[in-house]
């Protein structure tokens, strides 16, 4: 039965690396040396930083490789099965373990112990035997006794360069594994972060037609959407503080806010002379609308052109949208720009984010008309790209409420819209 037991742990160090070139007599050597012990699942048979005492043969059973992050959590490298070796570097140097074994099945091994392993060399005749074989030789006896020790010592350097090259690919791969991780965790939130956001502005759009249904119908519905705007400004308030991320990362954030006020504004000014350009050209070109003035004749005049076009109703309409704009940026680009650009990958992600976060913003005006939700994709862009290079909403909410102000209420950019 012994004679059995050690026939098949002979064939298991004949399939590792370390003793595979071995003679049959030289396994049959070691045998004595070899304890046998049994582990059952999720136990530990290393822990990382201790002393290298025993060198381990996996004879059945699977183990995981863990290794322990800066922030103290432990990351699987590998899996070690039945023939490979735990703890082999131990042999070359002296260091603490690189890392954690932690059984997944109930496993057996074979232990030897390195101490043992390295006195191997100091009770066998392996080299007095070459000698001896070589002693009608001498000069070439006498170049091997003389350079052996240099070449040893060459040898020596080049297994511990090596272990510790083995060690810092260890520390590489934990640090890549952990990035990874945290870059799929970050990911997941932001794709639940965005799910919601997308809800809210379903939601949003429903009710905002239904606003516009009853402005048709000449119902006034300023004391309703008001309150509205203010409610889904809060609830996005309210996830972007539940989420892992900080305001800051949504674009709420007073850093760099002189320079993105200062562009917002300046900036403002091609957008706005392109505005009163296309109104012109429509007027002047287009024989149904040659009847409108290029400034709102509200403004001009103060008379009733229009049930909802009257001053006092104006007036009103500036009071929502001075509240309506800054919320419209923090959901366009605080809240679904942001996390589109945290969560696209690839080179392009900055502008994919830009582009779908204003398909979404042209989207929220169609309660007005087709038309205007197409023309507001122009402006969407530029502050797109407003709101990336300063990352806050102040520059580009500004901008808005100039540009959205004069084009709605001044220029009444809307009369020139047919569908």
């Amino acid at each position: 039965m012994e004679e059995i037991i050690d026939e098949e742990i002979i064939k298991i160090l004949q399939k590792n690396n370390l003793f595979s070139s071995l003679s049959n007599k030289q396994l049959n050597d070691l045998m004595p040396l070899i304890r046998v012990i049994d582990f059952d699942a999720n136990k530990l048979i290393i822990y990382e930083n201790d002393n290298p005492i025993d060198l381990y043969i996996i004879w059945k059973g699977e183990v995981e490789v863990l290794k322990k992050a800066k922030d103290g959590t432990e990351l699987r490298i590998s899996t070690l099965q039945s023939g490979e070796a735990i703890g082999e570097m131990g042999l070359i140097d002296n260091s603490p373990r690189s890392a954690t074994i932690r059984t997944i099945v109930p496993t057996k091994l074979l232990v030897f112990s390195i101490a043992d392993l390295k006195n191997l060399t100091k009770n066998t005749l392996f080299y007095n035997q070459l000698i001896s074989k070589l002693s009608d030789v001498i000069n070439e006896l006498q170049f091997y006794i003389n350079e052996q020790p240099t070449y040893l010592t060459l040898i020596s350097n080049l297994a511990g360069t090596l272990s510790n090259r083995i060690r810092q690919t260890n520390q590489l791969t934990v640090d890549t594994l952990r990035s990874d991780l945290e870059h799929t965790k970050a990911r997941i939130a932001m794709g639940k972060f965005m799910i919601d956001v997308l809800l809210v502005v379903v939601i949003y759009m429903y009710t905002f037609s239904v606003l516009a249904k009853l402005a048709h119908s000449h119902q006034s519905t300023s004391i309703v959407s008001i309150p509205l705007i203010i409610f889904f400004g809060i609830i996005v308030l309210f996830m972007m503080k539940n989420s892992s991320y900080p305001l800051q990362f949504y674009g709420l954030t007073l850093n760099n806010w002189r320079r993105a006020l200062w562009e917002g504004i300046l900036l403002s000014i091609p957008l706005i002379l392109l505005i009163v350009l296309i109104k012109w050209l429509v007027i002047n070109l287009v024989p149904q609308f040659s009847h409108l003035t290029l400034i709102n004749a509200a403004i001009l005049t103060g008379n009733d052109m229009h049930p909802n076009h009257n001053l006092p109703s104006l007036i009103a309409l500036v009071l929502a949208y001075l509240v309506f704009t800054p919320i419209q940026e923090l959901i366009a680009r605080g809240a679904l720009q942001s996390s589109l650009q945290e969560f696209l990958i690839g080179p392009n992600r900055i502008w994919w984010a830009i582009l779908m976060s204003n398909i979404l913003f042209s989207v929220t005006h169609l309660h007005v008309s087709i038309s205007l939700a197409i023309a507001v994709l122009i402006p969407g862009f530029f502050w797109g790209w407003l709101y990336y290079r300063h990352k806050t909403l102040i520059g580009v909410s500004i901008s808005h409420l100039i540009v959205g102000g004069l084009a709605f209420f001044v220029f009444d950019i809307r009369s020139i819209f047919a569908f």
